[in-house]
């Protein structure tokens, strides 16, 4: 469809039982220059915007934790079998 130029165009489909014809209309594509570039624009972030918004901080303390149990419960079944 993006090889089309504009104005109208017939498709025709052919089937094993008939066939099928309709019009298209192709618009001519809107060029606007808006005069804005954003070649001298500097991002407040030099990371990348990935879409992840969760805090890894948290998730640190979470990983932390769960070692810190771990560990103890290891530590505590050791004592036992002694």
């Amino acid at each position: 469809m993006s090889s089309l130029s504009a104005g109208k165009h017939t498709v025709k489909v052919n089937f094993t039982d008939g066939s099928a014809e309709t019009t298209l209309t192709v618009a001519q594509k809107d060029t606007k220059d808006t005069g804005k570039t954003d070649v001298g624009k500097k991002s407040a972030s030099k990371s990348a915007k990935t879409g992840d918004n969760s805090n890894l901080i948290a998730w640190f303390i979470l990983l932390a934790a769960s070692v810190c149990i771990v560990g103890s419960l290891r530590v505590i079944r050791r004592q036992r079998r002694r």
